[in-house]
């Protein structure tokens, strides 16, 4: 029968409410048997049969707890290091707490709310028996349940006739009593204060390893029932937006627990994988394999250490097939993030900034590493590495392109490449888009490319050439746009006396205001004129007295002697080089081949009508196979 608050004992609950749970158990199965043997038991259903195993479970789930309280009250009444006031108002309320568990076997999971808020508790109640009531109802509660687990493993065939486990039963709306609200949410509770205070429970402990391995027993029946429990629920109904999140919530709580020392005092997080796999708690996941990577990533061909494949997170990302261990993750995502399992690793390394580690792992997700460097800017440098795995060679090339273009055309693009760099990058995309074209001859985004790195080539050996004397001769030199590179050549043009320098400095400009012609063309003439300008005024007392000399004259300079007083001069000696190395391909700053880079040269000279006949003159010669001008 129930006992009476006054007249309850204050040490342990008594032996008649135990009596009375054995009386209870023999009663459940009496009934159960006789359904059987008189033939009704057959149309039961699956759902019935299972209430009527919970009430059996809870049976013995209450026995269990009153026993356990039992056992704990008795250790506290042993301790002599508490104040006796408090340790027996503490004993009472538990009591209390706990008074009727033999009536209403179905009210357990309200007792034990009940038991860890005991109603008359002091709130200023010293931290070791604030401690003792915390170990006191999770030893409780764990008992309970495990016995409750275990009458399930043993009872369900026999007695019951289902089996110990019924996934079918979830889609009914079924779900184990183990799992209900109220038992999760004391569960949970009961985790939270060893998370606060654990800790604080084994540092004052009078008996340290015996606590330790109390406390470490109760985390884990604890953690793993309130996972195995929000798992019936969301796997009942995976929609529910409050059922999610406070899976999610039990997860970040219960996995580091089982990481904590006292737990996992061996620090291999064994445990504590196997929990985060199980539940697809992808942060759990990540981070374990993260912290033993040196147990798994491979050391090269003569390390001792074989990896360690428990922790080897490139199996979990590649294991989609059906036969995989992994192969659920790939089915779930992230509560917080809504991202897939392989998204969200790339994603966890890339806000550590790991980049490495992303293109790494990445090897295992081809296409959710795609997906991420599409979508996300942070590694967006970096995607012509995986697209060229892949064999994506034109997206390779115009990443790569992309890379050095703001610095080619002069635009502020933070820390800009120095000269190596650049040359590599577009030594790489030079070959990539050569394997891009013979796949797709006919792309105009090929052809593009194509111009944009042959133009940038060149524009690095130019400033080679322009700084051969000022260069470190290691590469590290910013490299200069292309504005900044015409001022140079024209220094370089304007202080040098050699005319073979100069030829050599001039071609180089022209080639620079060549590679702006396809992004700028007002800058290609405005740079090839300044050009050809500084050749010319390199002579410009020749050219002024030869220009006197021929409008003064009859008949003018004869062809033969112009030829050979102007056969040295500068701008003769660029025209012939240009004549016979372009080929062609660089007539948009040519001083003949374009009449807007040859007008403004003209312009900048002055009104000088008999220069500016020379020196077209002149030109025409040295494009004429039949005079060879040759410096």
């Amino acid at each position: 029968g129930r006992v009476g608050g006054a007249k309850m004992a204050t040490t342990a609950p008594p032996d008649n409410a135990m009596a009375a749970l054995r009386e209870k158990h023999k009663w459940h199965a009496d009934f159960v048997k006789f359904l059987l043997h008189a033939g009704a038991y057959k149309k039961v259903s699956a759902t019935g049969r299972t209430k009527l195993r919970d009430h059996g479970e809870m049976i013995a789930a209450a026995g269990a707890t009153l026993s356990e309280c039992r056992r704990c009250l008795t250790e506290m009444d042993a301790g002599a290091d508490k104040d006796e006031g408090e340790a027996s108002a503490f004993r009472r309320e538990v009591v209390e707490a706990l008074a009727g568990t033999s009536d209403v076997v179905a009210d357990l999971p309200r007792r034990w709310d009940d038991l860890q808020r005991p109603s008359g508790t002091d709130p200023d109640m010293d931290m070791d028996m604030d401690m003792d009531s915390m170990m006191l109802t999770l030893s409780c509660v764990c008992r309970g349940l495990g016995e409750a687990f275990r009458y399930r493993a043993n009872e369900s065939t026999n007695l019951y006739d289902i089996p110990h486990h019924d996934p079918t039963l979830c889609g009914k709306g079924t779900i184990p009593w183990t799992s209900s609200t109220e038992v999760l949410a004391v569960l949970h509770q009961q985790l939270e204060k060893i998370q606060l205070f654990g800790d604080s429970v084994l540092s004052s402990s009078s008996n340290y390893e015996q606590d330790k391995l109390a406390l470490k027993r109760l985390v884990e029946d604890a953690s793993v029932s309130l996972l195995a429990g929000y798992h019936d629920h969301f796997r009942c109904d995976p929609q529910n937006e409050e059922i999610a999140r406070l899976y999610d919530e039990a997860k970040r709580l219960a996995i580091p627990l089982l990481r904590t020392s006292y737990v996992n005092e061996d620090g291999d997080d064994i445990q504590a994988l196997e929990m985060s796999l199980k539940h697809s708690c992808f942060e759990g996941i990540v981070q374990i394999c993260h912290d033993h990577r040196r147990s798994w990533k491979f050391c090269g061909p003569f390390s001792p250490v074989p990896p360690d494949e428990t922790y080897d997170i490139r199996l979990m990302l590649s294991g989609t097939s059906p036969e995989s261990p992994y192969v659920h993750l790939h089915g779930s995502t992230d509560y917080r993030t809504g991202l897939p399992f392989c998204d969200f690793v790339l994603n966890w390394y890339a806000d550590r900034g790991s980049n490495t580690e992303v293109l790494e792992l990445g090897k295992e997700c081809s296409e959710a590493l795609t997906r991420f460097l599409r979508n996300d800017n942070r590694l967006g440098d970096l995607a012509w590495i995986h697209d060229l795995r892949i064999g994506a060679h034109e997206r390779a090339a115009d990443t790569l392109v992309n890379l050095t273009s703001s610095i080619f055309r002069g635009k502020d693009a933070g820390a800009p490449m120095d000269l190596w760099e650049n040359e590599q990058v577009m030594s790489l995309a030079k070959l990539s888009n050569k394997l891009a074209r013979s796949k797709n001859p006919d792309s105009a985004l090929v052809a593009r490319n194509s111009t944009i790195i042959e133009n940038s080539l060149n524009l690095v050996e130019a400033q080679r050439i322009l700084q051969e004397d000022d260069l470190d001769g290691d590469g590290s030199e910013a490299i200069l746009p292309p504005d900044e590179l015409i001022v140079l050549a024209v220094n370089k043009i304007n202080s040098s006396r050699d005319v073979e320098n100069i030829k050599k400095y001039g071609l180089c400009g022209l080639a620079i205001a060549h590679a702006t012609s396809s992004e700028d063309a007002i800058a290609m003439i405005h740079g090839a004129a300044t050009i050809w300008e500084a050749c010319i005024r390199s002579d410009i007392h020749t050219w002024n007295s030869l220009a006197r000399e021929n409008s003064m004259a009859v008949t003018g300079i004869s062809e033969e002697d112009l030829s050979q007083r102007v056969r040295g001069t500068a701008f003769v000696g660029v025209n012939g080089e240009f004549a016979t190395s372009s080929g062609g391909s660089m007539q948009g700053v040519g001083f003949l081949s374009n009449v807007h880079v040859r007008r403004r040269v003209l312009e900048s000279l002055g009104s000088n009508e008999d220069l500016g006949k020379l020196l077209v003159h002149s030109a025409e010669m040295v494009g004429d196979e039949s005079c060879s001008f040759k410096g």
